[in-house]
């Protein structure tokens, strides 16, 4: 009878671990790392001399990435404490987005009057 409940509790063990990692797997963070993709996206927002400079200089380069990787860490702490479900953080993020989309329109529209 021991050898049962020691079995099924090794089991259950197993069960939950596995459970577990495909969850991980399944629902992985945006935040797990920082791709080629988003630091070239970073990148194109630099004039041309910041380029020609990051291009020459290690140590800028190390500190950009440095500045990036900062808030993705932020990101993946307040993830971990389930702050992207609060109703505050949705809101603090629409208006974010929307200051966001406000800028770059009038970056890329300097003439443009709105009303």
């Amino acid at each position: 009878m021991k050898a049962i409940t020691k079995l099924m509790l090794v089991l259950l063990l197993t069960l939950s671990m596995a459970t577990t990692q495909s969850c991980s797997l399944l629902f992985k963070s945006d935040f797990a790392e920082v791709t080629t993709a988003e630091i070239g996206a970073l990148v194109e927002t630099l004039t041309d001399s910041q380029k020609r400079q990051l291009a020459q200089n290690k140590a800028m380069r190390d500190q950009l990435l440095g500045q990036f990787k900062t808030p993705f860490a932020l990101a993946q702490a307040a993830e971990a404490e389930g702050l992207q479900k609060t109703t505050e953080f949705k809101q603090e993020m629409a208006l974010n987005l929307d200051k966001l989309m406000a800028s770059e329109f009038t970056r890329r529209n300097p003439d443009a009057n709105v009303t």
